[in-house]
């Protein structure tokens, strides 16, 4: 480690930013010193804590933070960002959940500012109603995900012909949409109507589902209050999948808490594959799976390309990024593999070793081959990646047809026998 002027510092912050570790270039205190003189915004501050704070205790994050100045975005999407980055970096679950509750909130409202006025509604719904191009059916459907209870029952009351199991291209009758959207008084006002909550759509899935996929607590809790049954084939984990899917954290932890359901292996795979920070934090606090599942999610991540759970599982936990599965591949590996670029950029700025090879003697290099992108070949390449056998490689992508990598290739090697 070496020590430079604390004004060259405060110049060149941004620059320090794109260092793998940039905690090899400056001691704390001259990080302290130096963000102390900066006014960071929002896009700074995140990129900040995501190089910074993985090398950094819960106290010397702490401290960091107490010395940055924010001049915050006016797009309170971004703002809201920026703090879930924060608390996520801190680990503390009850700040997690508390803020998780609050953004439901927030986006609850902003929801509902978004909706139209009265007077649009009852516009809209008029020209449901009255229009001749619509069936019957249609007009059901948009009436219920506007979700106006007086102009829906109104034009229930006017019908006797109406089928409440209909469904749109998506295959969701009008109380999964009802449920899905949040429209509780909807639900309720078709549940007058005799309408079944256990009642399957044609796929087979039951209103339930889509307020898992809506994270509609309130529903859900009505719903189990009118007779909810839930079906054989749906079995208490899919439910739990879902809400991992989803990212619904308030379902997900009703269910734990007071349905008494738990996380097994198949939804710590699910959550690789879709959760974002709060719910993955809020499952690997609460379930041992998560933790002992660590190195085949973060497997999962990288083929699905989860870059919040490969931020996550290496930034906040410290999984070991150089781990492999049984067949001796990386997360570096599987996410070339799958052709998630960026992905695999980011975990190799994340100082993973680029020559691991499997059981198989593969490399990164022989999945950048496979995939014909000479462009992140070369990155790889400019990251430490050693071609030890260019003769192989050229015959993986001549297999593949990856004709401008095979090109590279032998120009490569012939530059190579110019120069010896």
């Amino acid at each position: 480690m070496f020590s430079i002027s604390l004004d060259d510092t405060v110049k060149r912050f941004a620059e320090f930013l794109e260092l793998d570790d940039i905690m090899s270039f400056l001691t704390l205190d001259e990080l302290c010193s130096s963000i102390s003189r900066i006014n960071f915004n929002n896009q700074l501050a995140t990129k900040f804590i995501s190089k910074a704070f993985g090398g950094c205790t819960k106290i010397e994050k702490i401290k960091l933070l107490s010395l940055m100045k924010l001049s915050p975005d006016n797009d309170s999407t971004q703002n809201f960002q920026l703090f879930e980055t924060i608390l996520t970096s801190l680990e503390i679950p009850i700040l997690s959940t508390l803020f998780q509750s609050i953004k439901a909130q927030f986006n609850t409202k902003e929801q509902e500012s978004m909706k139209p006025t009265s007077d649009k509604i009852k516009k809209m719904t008029s020209l449901i109603i009255n229009s001749k191009q619509q069936t019957i059916d249609s007009k059901l459907l948009l009436l219920v995900r506007i979700g106006d209870e007086t102009s829906l029952q109104h034009f229930l009351d006017s019908h006797h012909d109406i089928n409440f199991y209909c469904e749109t291209e998506e295959k969701l009758t009008p109380m999964m949409i009802a449920c899905r959207f949040g429209h509780l008084n909807v639900v309720k006002l078709l549940y007058s109507y005799g309408v079944d909550i256990n009642r399957p759509n044609s796929d087979g899935f039951i209103p339930l589902i889509s307020a898992i996929q809506g994270d509609n607590l309130e529903i859900i809790k009505y719903l189990y209050t009118i007779n909810l049954k839930i079906p054989g084939n749906i079995n208490e984990n899919k439910l739990v999948n879902i809400a991992a899917i989803y990212n619904s954290l308030r379902v997900m932890q009703y269910f734990v808490d007071e349905w008494y359901m738990t996380v097994d292996y198949e939804c710590c795979l699910y959550a690789a594959r879709h959760s974002n920070e709060i719910m993955l934090n809020y499952l690997w606090n609460k379930f041992p799976e998560m933790q002992e599942t660590k190195k085949e999610c973060c497997i999962v991540a990288a083929h699905y390309g989860n870059v919040k759970a490969i931020n996550f599982f290496y930034d906040s936990k410290y999984v070991d990024i150089n781990a492999t599965d049984s067949k001796g591949r990386t997360t570096l590996m599987e996410a070339i593999r799958a052709n998630q670029i960026e992905t695999a950029k980011l975990i190799i700025d994340k100082n993973c070793d680029v020559n691991i090879k499997s059981l198989k003697n593969k490399d990164a290099l022989f999945y950048a081959a496979r995939n014909g992108d000479v462009d992140f070949l070369e990155y790889l390449i400019m990251k430490g990646a050693i071609i030890d056998d260019i003769n192989k490689l050229i015959e993986v992508a001549e297999k593949v047809n990856k004709s401008n990598m095979v090109s590279f290739f032998k120009a490569q090697k012939d530059y190579a026998m110019n120069y010896q």
